[in-house]
């Protein structure tokens, strides 16, 4: 299969370098997904940044470019690659006025709730059925590369493994359709695996800080994102697993999002424990206690309240559910083992895994902080205090949650994959979460995934084109 251009990955960044290469004039392009969907983790995006839906600044100059540049490094503390981050800040604008320019732009409406920063990250008011922004935009994405007669969409049809010319520029990839691998030759290739998040496997492989064996995490991205393209551009020497983060939530109750039973887990009137049955933070900071969550067993935390102590929070805070009917109201959940309610401590113990001795000694410290009015040990505030007050003991499983990991392939400013000395490899672009530089372990400000996703294949696409239209 010959085509002027191949982007292997069909999430967001992919789909978005194939409309914006059909745009330009590029006239054959062939896509290749891995999984049976085209939209990937885009989908489940909400919010992108901006500086041309930013409120401040001077519109009829850079400053604004200027100041979200600045803001990002800061948020990143300076561990971003400067010159990729400032392209992609700098063409964020570009890319809103086109996603308007095809009809996304009922309102944009600042992100008011949650970690994201609202005077830069948007998104859309009166979104149908509460859809994603994200979501939207892959939809409008697919729709202009069907109206185009030269792109072809294929699912299903995973990469195998680069395709080099004599003098070791990329000029195509193996990929397999109907399982059976085929030779796919282009002029560019456009590389948008995804990043690592779709398998235990690979993120003990690649991000083995945050992932062990034996851990639990909620897996909240597609499954198909499990470091292929990290593998294919390393087998042609490409410097490959440096400096790879990921984006965790959490921890938090593993059942689902809206249960109420997770408001009573991060409630500060619990008494939260580890895998050893060890009370280990102050619970007023469970929200916060990420950092300590990836240093603990298992990478759990289970949050305890006894009778008294539960009655009242989940008066407070439950769904109207009397305390008495949660055993059939809760009994998935507690199948799949999120609640425990436990007789005794020792059925308790049982449950975390732990030695009873160690949990009871640690209740029995902690009730004894209650009745005093000062905890001794962590120093959580006295108003928190609250006893457990005896079995039933309800025993919430905690854990860490992820929507998406970056980095793996280090890029220059043009977003073409280097060798370890730097060397560019012709012919090949990386985009998406598969790059390293964008963001770091601080993340950065909210919406920046998505914004990478969209300018990073917004850009290789002009630079593939002009390219491409030249010959």
């Amino acid at each position: 299969m010959n085509y002027d251009l191949v982007i292997i990955g069909g999430g967001l960044a992919g789909l978005f370098a194939a409309a914006r290469a059909a745009d330009l004039g590029v006239r054959k392009i062939g896509l290749f997904e891995k999984g049976d969907n085209l939209g990937g983790n885009g989908r489940l995006c909400r919010t992108f940044l901006s500086p041309a839906l930013a409120n401040y600044g001077n519109y009829s100059s850079n400053e604004n470019d200027l100041k979200l540049y600045r803001r990002t490094m800061g948020q990143l503390h300076q561990t971003g690659n400067p010159e990729v981050i400032q392209r992609y800040i700098f063409s964020a604008k570009r890319v809103a006025k086109w996603l308007e320019d095809r009809k996304l732009n009922e309102k944009w409406v600042p992100v008011t709730t949650g970690p994201f920063q609202s005077d830069c990250s948007l998104n859309l008011e009166n979104r149908p059925e509460y859809a994603n922004l994200g979501s939207l935009v892959c939809d409008v994405l697919i729709a202009e590369c069907k109206a185009h007669p030269g792109v072809d969409l294929h699912v299903n049809a995973p990469g195998v493994r680069f395709l080099t010319d004599k003098k070791g520029n990329i000029c195509g990839a193996v990929v397999k359709l109907n399982s059976v691998e085929t030779e796919v030759y282009g002029n560019k290739l456009i590389l948008a695996c995804g990043g690592v998040g779709g398998s235990f496997d690979s993120l003990c492989k690649y991000l083995p800080k945050y992932m062990s064996p034996g851990d639990d995490l909620k897996i909240q991205g597609v499954r198909t994102c499990t470091g292929d393209g990290i593998v294919m551009a390393k087998a042609v020497g490409a410097e490959v697993e440096r400096d790879m983060n990921i984006h965790l939530l959490g921890p938090g109750y593993a059942g689902p999002r809206t249960s109420k039973l997770g408001l009573v887990a991060s409630d500060p009137r619990g008494m939260v424990v580890n895998k050893k049955g060890m009370r280990v933070i102050d619970e007023t900071f469970f929200r916060d206690s990420q950092p300590l969550t990836n240093r603990s067993p298992g990478k759990v935390l289970y949050t305890i309240q006894g009778a008294g102590s539960f009655n009242s929070v989940w008066k407070e805070k439950g769904d109207g559910t009397p305390v008495s009917e949660i055993p059939n109201k809760y009994a998935d959940d507690i199948k799949k083992g999120y609640l425990f309610i436990a007789g005794d401590l020792d059925k308790a113990a049982e449950f975390i895994g732990c030695s009873a001795g160690v949990l009871k000694e640690s209740i029995e410290r902690y009730e004894v902080s209650c009745k005093a009015g000062f905890d001794g040990h962590l120093l959580k505030d006295s108003t928190n205090l609250v006893p457990l007050g005896g079995a039933p003991y309800y025993v919430i499983y905690n854990i860490r949650a992820m929507d998406s990991t970056q980095g793996g392939i280090t890029v220059n400013r043009e977003f073409e994959a280097v060798t370890p000395d730097g060397k560019t490899i012709g012919g090949m672009y990386v985009v998406g979460d598969h790059v390293t530089g964008f963001v770091s372990e601080y993340y950065g400000p909210g919406g920046a995934g998505m914004t990478w996703a969209m300018v990073s294949g917004f850009l290789t696409a002009e630079s593939a084109a002009e390219s491409i239209t030249a010959k």
